[in-house]
Parts: structure tokens; sequence; C-alpha cells
């Protein structure tokens, strides 16, 4: 089981009280689920602790689930475009 920290990256235009967003479980095993995400086409971005882009992918579900087994321990920034 990989441990991995992710850190929650809001956009400037964001207010984290009212997103609803929920991202699950911590720490993150060898999935991470995004939860109620935005409607619409949203793009979501991975970056590790260097800001190396390590996962780029859009859609329009409201849950989106990525495997993340194949990344090291540490903490991880996402950023959720919508």
């Amino acid at each position: 089981e990989v441990n991995i920290t992710f850190d929650y990256v809001l956009g400037i235009h964001q207010d984290r009280q009212n997103d609803g967003i929920a991202v699950y479980p911590t720490p993150v095993g060898n999935r991470l689920v995004l939860d109620d995400l935005p409607m619409g086409m949203k793009k979501i971005l991975i970056y590790d602790a260097q800001q190396k882009l390590i996962y780029d992918s859009s859609s329009v579900a409201k849950t989106v689930v990525i495997e993340v087994d194949k990344y090291a321990a540490g903490m991880y920034f996402i950023n959720i475009i919508s």
C-alpha cells in the first residue's frame, strides 16, 4: 500500500467553504477519490512537491477515481479547473 498525502489547491475564484468537494481517503492508498465535483467539464491536475505535473485529465463526471499506486509517498497538490 502506498500512502500519499494530498493537499487541495484552490483557484483564484474559488471559495473553499462553498465548493463542497470531497477528497478521500486520507491517507490515500491505491486510489484517490474526488467527489462532489462541479457540474460540467473540469480539468484535474496533480503536481508533486517539486511542482512537476504528474497527472492531467479532463472529466464531466461528478466523481473521479484516480489510481495513484504508481506514485511515491509524499505530498501532492490537486488543482481542479472548472
